[in-house]
């Protein structure tokens, strides 16, 4: 338990508020899920787990298949691909979800420059091969709907994050035949 010092109890307790952090296995409530949100584009040294990092991508594609059933709306041709920088229990390097490493590409140290030093960018793709004008809508929607969902998940266990529009060439030239890169999610506790 942190202490709390007599002569500036406020600042204290504001700066514990601040920086709370779900405990391993918990999850903060919802409501300070969020009221807290906010952009996060710096990053503690603090290294996440793997197994967090495994619980926010099964809770964001849990939310993704509960707003956009199957069996009504199709498969969404959806990736997460990970560039992960600083995870326990994970090598440095691009990864098709937690556990298929597609290598270290070159690129890959560019990106913290491009959107955040952060211990992983999860790089959401989308399949747009065959769809038409009213399907792209709705993949976009779709993507931005999994993202979030993601940056939520991470928030519940103590997490933080932020979203980037820029997309990298680089990026969709590693996702999956037809598929291009969206937007990332720099993820990583707060400094």
């Amino acid at each position: 338990m942190p202490l709390i010092l007599p002569e500036a109890p406020g600042e204290h307790v504001a700066a514990m508020t601040r920086t709370r952090r779900a405990l391993p296995g918990a999850d903060l409530p919802w409501d300070s899920v969020l009221a807290g949100r906010r952009s996060v584009r710096e990053f503690s040294a603090v290294r996440p787990a793997r197994e967090d990092l495994v619980r926010a991508l099964e809770r964001a594609h849990e939310s993704q298949r509960g707003q956009w059933p199957v069996e009504r709306h199709g498969q969404a041709g959806l990736e997460v691909l990970l560039a992960v920088y600083r995870v326990t229990g994970m090598k440095p390097g691009l990864y098709a979800g937690p556990d298929v490493m597609l290598g270290s590409p070159p690129w890959l140290s560019e990106l913290p420059g491009r959107y955040a030093d952060a211990p992983v960018l999860a790089l959401v793709c989308g399949r747009f091969a065959g769809i038409d004008g009213e399907a792209y809508g709705g993949l976009l929607v779709r993507a931005g709907a999994l993202g979030y969902a993601l940056w939520l998940a991470a928030r519940r266990i103590g997490l933080e994050g932020s979203a980037f529009g820029r997309t990298s060439g680089e990026v969709t030239k590693a996702a999956a035949p037809g598929s291009r890169h969206l937007f990332t999610i720099a993820m990583g506790y707060a400094p």
